[in-house]
């Protein structure tokens, strides 16, 4: 019976042009209130899981601080769980990205792929990578990107822009779909002195950018940083917090916690930059040093030319 009401509700729902026309960016939230007085699940509208928290491409100023993880892929048995728990909570995810790090080295991919569409048949799911290794995946890669109806995006770094064509053409010829972007530019995320305004900076940031929730082993964090900070607070013996989760395997919660948590501002908003009127930038390049070194170094040892990241940026 739930089944039939839902179908019928999110029919009627599509039909409300006039409605939808005046909110296309976030229609999502009109069904869900729609959705909610009906005593339905909600659609969540992203989610973004890691495959491999490492990567094979040193990006300085990563924001998912790649370069500082250790060699960790995710778990096929625990991710299955995942899914079919999430499965359970949410009506829908509109877009599931797979990512990294990156996700490619993961040994086990294809088992993720088939296992994401098996729980999550009307999604768009997309496969995150730099295309370094796409020419040497398997058949049995491409047959499960193509069985699972996958979407291969490619972000190129500088160093190899030339290969975006060849790059393009190997995953096109294999009847996969590919969207292909770019990354000329970084964002400085981190402000090591936590200086912003919790909510503020959150409501800021939401306006600015799209929502990117991220469900690492059971947990489901408002945004990536707070879900791959422990490399960084690793690496440089900061502190900065990431214990605001939800878990999807707590009996008490239902998809409306779940939605809430993504809806909501975490203690480590304050140490972002997204929600700041100038969101400092800098060119791509490839570094070993610390992160944010220049951040770090004892008052008058600022190394500000050893990288982009600096203790100059404040919100005015």
């Amino acid at each position: 019976m739930q089944n039939w009401l839902a179908s019928h509700v999110d029919s009627a729902m599509k039909k409300s042009t006039v409605v939808l026309a005046k909110q296309r960016h976030n229609s999502y939230k009109y069904r869900n209130v729609v959705r909610k007085r009906f005593q339905l699940a909600p659609i969540i509208p992203y989610i973004e899981v890691h495959l491999a928290d490492h990567c094979n491409l040193n990006c300085k100023g990563c924001s998912h601080f790649a370069p500082f993880a250790d060699r960790v892929f995710a778990d096929i048995v625990q991710y299955k769980k995942d899914m079919e728990q999430l499965s359970r909570l949410v009506s829908n995810v509109r877009k599931i990205s797979l990512l990294g790090g990156e996700p490619l080295l993961n040994p086990n991919i294809t088992a993720f792929l088939s296992t994401t569409r098996k729980y999550f048949p009307n999604s768009d799911i997309q496969l995150i990578s730099n295309g370094i290794l796409l020419s040497t995946m398997n058949e049995e890669f491409w047959e499960s990107c193509q069985q699972a109806k996958i979407t291969i995006g490619l972000y190129i770094a500088p160093p190899f822009f030339e290969k975006q064509k060849k790059w393009t053409k190997i995953v096109k010829s294999h009847k996969v779909q590919v969207h292909v972007e770019r990354k000329g530019d970084f964002i400085d995320f981190i402000d090591i002195k936590g200086s912003s305004e919790q909510k503020e900076n959150f409501e800021r940031c939401r306006k600015r950018f799209p929502c990117f929730p991220m469900l690492k082993e059971g947990k489901i964090y408002n945004c990536f940083i707070p879900a791959t900070i422990q490399s960084f607070n690793h690496k440089h013996g900061t502190n900065i917090p990431n214990t605001e989760y939800i878990d999807i395997h707590d009996p008490q919660i239902n998809g409306w916690d779940v939605l809430r948590q993504i809806e909501s501002s975490t203690e480590t908003c304050k140490y972002c930059t997204a929600g700041w009127k100038e969101v400092p930038k800098f060119k791509w390049a490839q570094d070993t040093r610390l992160y944010v070194k220049s951040q770090l170094a004892p008052e008058g040892e600022t190394e500000i030319n050893e990288h982009p990241l600096t203790i100059k940026h404040s919100f005015k």
